[in-house]
């Protein structure tokens, strides 16, 4: 018979599985349903586990990681701003700078001229 605490550990397992696709992957055009298939779960139950044990939703977590790399790529590479984009897994620059600019308060340029 599982017990809460079988539970707990069974979804903090699930929900560690998520994080380390998300770091590995979430360059490479990774998606929320990419995401629950390789779990094994619902989209709807992992988001909803998801929100409860890191405070914020996967697609959040999915962009936060690809800004994170992006920030790596203006800091230390020759790479165009669109290019960038296109490597960190924005298929759409107006996308990517605006999701840059909500995480960082700066647009792409700005960052990199600072």
């Amino acid at each position: 018979m599982a017990t809460s605490t079988d539970h707990l550990a069974t979804e903090d397992l699930l929900i560690a599985r998520a994080v380390a696709m998300i770091r590995e992957y979430a360059c490479s055009g990774l998606t929320v349903d990419d995401i629950a298939a390789k779990v094994g779960v619902g989209r709807r139950m992992l988001e909803r586990r998801f929100r409860k044990a890191v405070g914020k939703g996967v697609d959040e977590q999915i962009r936060k990681v690809r800004v994170e790399r992006a920030i790596e790529l203006l800091g230390r590479s020759e790479f165009s701003i669109g290019e960038i984009a296109d490597r960190c897994g924005f298929s759409d620059m107006f996308y990517f700078s605006r999701a840059f600019k909500k995480t960082t308060g700066k647009s792409p340029r700005e960052y990199r001229q600072e």
